[in-house]
């Protein structure tokens, strides 16, 4: 249960699975502002997250996304859209939780791969995290991760098929019931 006063919503899931594409229409639909964590590093370090990644490693953009969430994390009443990993540093996890509640898009292997496919500026944009080819990793790092986001998720959306305003409705639609159950003193 997220702590006392804290009322954001995290988006976590897979690369693909519309966190970045949903976020704004929810945020929008709450009155509140969306954040996107990956946006928010790009910004700060003047470099893609592929790039990131390609000059500094990844445990360097890790910390840089640590502490671009805690500070995030601060705030109140916003919509963040997390990192696919973001969720894998025990402290970003405890964070999430301390600090509002995760809604995760769940899709399917070939969905997320159809979506990033159809996207021309991911490959330059994101990093790939494996030498495997683009399905077999989707499939292994959603292995790897779906304990971690299940760990951060008070509700789950599946995205498979579904346009940006549906998946954002039903996140909305959510949202209002936890809000108005966890309404009460303070």
């Amino acid at each position: 249960m997220p702590g006392t006063g804290s009322r954001n919503l995290y988006l976590l899931g897979m690369r693909g699975s519309g966190k970045s594409s949903v976020g704004p229409v929810v945020a929008q639909r709450l009155d509140w502002p969306f954040v996107d964590l990956d946006r928010l590093i790009e910004q700060r370090e003047g470099l893609s997250i592929a790039q990131i990644f390609a000059t500094h490693g990844e445990p360097y953009f890790r910390d840089q996304e640590q502490a671009a969430l805690n500070e995030v994390a601060a705030g109140n009443e916003q919509v963040v859209a997390l990192g696919g990993g973001a969720i894998l540093r025990q402290e970003n996890r405890e964070l999430i939780r301390r600090t509002g509640h995760g809604v995760w898009l769940q899709a399917c292997s070939e969905e997320l791969q159809a979506r990033i496919q159809a996207d021309s500026a991911s490959d330059s944009l994101r990093p790939r995290l494996t030498p495997l080819s683009l399905a077999d990793e989707l499939q292994v790092v959603a292995q790897e991760r779906a304990m971690f986001y299940a760990e951060c998720a008070d509700f789950a959306v599946k995205t498979d098929r579904r346009s940006i305003p549906e998946i954002a409705e039903e996140i909305v639609q959510w949202w209002l019931a936890v809000d108005k159950d966890d309404a009460g003193p303070l």
